[in-house]
């Protein structure tokens, strides 16, 4: 990059001319609005009126009536089949690499298991066949008395 090239992707903020950190315009210390916080939230109560604050609250479950419960469950059935039937289909090579990768993990995890259970299974093997061995031994020391 050439010295006199300029770049312009900062961001640069320098607040408000005249404003103090930690002091609110709009507020008191007590959290009162000020005559100009009154004066612009009135404004901007008037100016937008988000839907958000119209909707009604979702009632419990308990506080529904018998046919609005029915209605809840009929759209959430309704919405349920809907994703469903427009869920994005999955291309071919996407569900052969998904099959290939689930053998792999599932050899994979048999090859595991049967490596620690052989393991497991020859020494107690192992051990049953020397307790066997030494069992009798020791009755045959006892016959030969």
């Amino acid at each position: 990059m050439e010295d006199n090239e300029v770049m312009n992707d900062e961001l640069q903020h320098h607040g408000t001319k005249g404003m103090k950190w930690g002091i609110r315009r709009w507020q008191n210390k007590d959290g009162s609005l000020t005559p100009a916080g009154k004066k612009r939230y009135d404004k901007q109560d008037s100016d937008d009126v988000h839907e958000d604050h119209l909707k009604p609250r979702a009632k419990s479950v308990r506080a529904m009536t018998d046919k609005e419960l029915n209605d809840a469950i009929v759209r959430l059935q309704r919405e349920k089949l809907y994703s469903d039937l427009t869920a994005p289909k999955v291309s071919k090579g996407r569900k052969i690499a998904e099959k290939a990768l689930d053998r792999m993990v599932d050899k994979t995890i048999e090859t595991a298991v049967n490596k620690v259970g052989s393991k497991v299974l020859d020494k107690a093997f192992d051990s049953a066949i020397t307790k066997a061995t030494n069992a009798v031994a020791k009755r045959f020391k006892k016959t030969n008395k």
